[in-house]
């Protein structure tokens, strides 16, 4: 006669029970061998692979803006190390997640110069087989990992003894940039977030001060413009520098400038000048 102790509930259930025993034991072993120290070696390691695949040929190993292809692009690569030092010693999780990911960014202000990873690395995760809706949750999971990664090259502010030389070229490059009245040369310059102070307000990021420039630079390239460098001077990553200028608008007798420098890139500069109008 069938016996009815095979299903769930019945007293002869017992006869499953080692087996469910030994899957139970079994799980408990397998999470006892991924720890979460394992876990986090892995994600760093995922972090590191990240960084190295997609993001070390324009900001270079350690994150400085100086990797092998950084030369060739039209507008220089950030230091991706001062990152934290850049936002009050804390860093900036939130921001860099956006920057990583770039999709909202780039529906919002139009194209920029990183690629948009979100998008790549979601059509990596429908590549590998994953199914729509784990999309996000893939590419959430690989930038966590690559902020993670840049967390770990992040370092202070230290003097370099190489400071000034660095300072004095970056305003060699300036002054020639200058003369040419190259307005993308002279904004490879600048950081994203640098600021520079004039005598009619404060202007701030990237676009503000290529305004600037672009209108002086109007100016300045009218035929009968004279441009007379004074003075030059550079201390560790301060550089100072006063000139005269004449064009058809107007005689430029006093004009110094001030910039403050950081990892190949000027994040403040005060200007004051005098004109006298023709």
């Amino acid at each position: 006669m069938a016996s009815s102790s095979s299903r769930p509930g019945m007293p002869g259930a017992g006869l499953v029970r080692p087996a469910a025993l030994y899957a139970a034991t079994f799980a408990a072993m397998l999470a006892m061998s991924w720890s979460p120290s394992a876990a986090d070696e892995s994600k760093a390691a995922e972090g590191a692979r990240l960084y190295q695949q997609n993001c070390a040929s324009c900001h270079g190993a350690t994150g400085k803006g100086d990797g092998p292809v950084a030369e060739r692009l039209k507008t220089a690569p950030q230091s991706l190390a001062t990152l934290a030092r850049r936002h009050a010693g804390t860093f900036p999780t939130e921001y860099v997640y956006r920057i990583i990911d770039g999709r909202e960014e780039r529906r919002v202000h139009g194209g920029r110069n990183m690629p948009v990873w979100g998008t790549y690395y979601g059509l990596r995760a429908q590549g590998q087989g994953r199914d729509a809706p784990d999309t996000e949750t893939a590419i959430r999971e690989r930038i966590l990992a690559l902020i993670e990664h840049l967390e770990t090259i992040q370092v202070g502010y230290t003097a370099g003894a190489g400071e000034a030389e660095a300072t004095a070229r970056l305003l060699e490059r300036h002054l020639k940039a200058f003369d040419a009245r190259d307005v993308d040369a002279v904004m490879a310059a600048y950081a994203d977030d640098s600021v520079l102070v004039i005598p009619t307000g404060v202007l701030q990021g990237r676009e503000q001060i290529g305004d600037y420039y672009e209108a002086l630079f109007a100016e300045f390239g009218k035929p009968g413009t004279v441009f007379k460098l004074l003075e030059r001077t550079v201390v560790g990553n301060v550089a100072h520098i006063v000139w005269s200028g004449e064009t058809p608008d107007n005689f430029y007798e006093y004009t110094a400038e001030t910039f403050a420098v950081e990892d190949g890139k000027i994040h403040h500069q005060i200007t004051a000048f005098r004109t006298v109008a023709r």
